[in-house]
């Protein structure tokens, strides 16, 4: 098994893609990234959490946001015309670095939606 992330260039344009969308699409890309990612890296001997297919509906949907193929891909995902397959012999390093720069995404667009928040409520105080 392979202890290194697959493709890192790629992995780091998705997280650079992902890092320009919106609020509500990034929010549903990432829960569902969390959870695949997440599944792996949990259960890495588990065949099934490593296709996924473009048939199912919310893969489909996820599949649609700016920059989640390139993160698949730099996780260590192949595409294939009916899913995109991590394979057998990738271990779970790149799927756990690319939830790891998802969650530092996410926490940072916290901390800016907080400070945000806070700079408007002094604004309004004035």
């Amino acid at each position: 098994m392979s202890s290194a992330v697959p493709n890192p260039i790629k992995l780091k344009v998705g997280l650079e893609m992902l890092s320009e969308v919106r609020i509500g699409p990034f929010g549903e890309a990432h829960t569902l990234l969390t959870k695949v990612l997440g599944n792996i890296v949990a259960h890495p001997d588990e065949a099934k959490y490593r296709t996924l297919k473009k048939s199912n509906a919310k893969i489909g949907a996820l599949l649609a946001v700016s920059g989640v193929k390139a993160l698949l891909i730099g996780v260590g995902f192949t595409e294939e015309s009916e899913a995109f397959v991590l394979p057998a012999e990738l271990g779970p390093a790149g799927c756990a670095a690319g939830l790891a720069g998802l969650n530092a995404q996410a926490d940072e667009r916290q901390s800016a939606e907080s400070s945000a928040k806070l700079q408007a409520a002094s604004e309004l105080q004035k």
